[in-house]
């Protein structure tokens, strides 16, 4: 009796589970943000950072070197025996001084960098985050039980890609009005 009983019980289960099917989405996660207009706009304010760093970098580069030079010729200065002490003294303060500086230029710069760092996670941090609530409120607009990348459902039918991209651009700022046609010549 208990086997029939755990049979049915088996069977009904197999039954709801069959009856209840979900509805199961994909999205290609990658090709909503590209086309989000926020990541498009954050993805340019971080190149033209990051150009700007570089730029940077290649100043401040030149600018270590010339140090060195300074500092290597100091430091000659402050071992050159053919010189008072006075003078080697103050060729070893400068030697000195010129380290400190290329050191703080260096650290400076890092510091630059770190903060642009994190400033760019944030944001990337941020943009995921709108394209996963664009997802959830699509998802559940169409009554998606389940929602998956398309790189791993492939053959899935029901694709949300497009409504994402429709969902994240709703705010997009308007773009400025064309310019009027000229006028036609006479």
């Amino acid at each position: 009796m208990k086997k029939i009983f755990a049979i049915f019980a088996v069977l009904a289960l197999t039954a709801g589970v069959c009856a209840a099917q979900q509805l199961i989405g994909v999205v290609d996660a990658q090709r909503a943000s590209a086309a989000y207009w926020k990541f498009q706009s954050d993805s340019q304010s971080l190149q033209d950072e990051q150009q700007r760093l570089q730029e940077l970098q290649q100043s401040l580069r030149s600018q270590v070197e010339q140090l060195a030079k300074d500092i290597d010729a100091a430091s000659q200065d402050a071992n050159n025996t053919a010189l008072s002490q006075e003078r080697r003294d103050a060729a070893k303060k400068e030697a000195e001084e010129k380290t400190t500086q290329a050191q703080t230029f260096q650290s400076n710069f890092q510091a630059q960098v770190q903060r642009f760092q994190s400033r760019a996670q944030s944001i990337q941090a941020a943009d995921e985050a709108d394209v996963m609530a664009a997802i959830e409120k699509v998802a559940k607009a169409s009554n998606l039980d389940l929602v998956l990348y398309s790189t791993n459902a492939p053959y899935a039918k029901v694709d949300i890609t497009n409504q994402v991209i429709e969902a994240l651009n709703a705010n997009a700022p308007k773009a400025a009005p064309a310019a009027p046609a000229p006028a036609p010549a006479k």
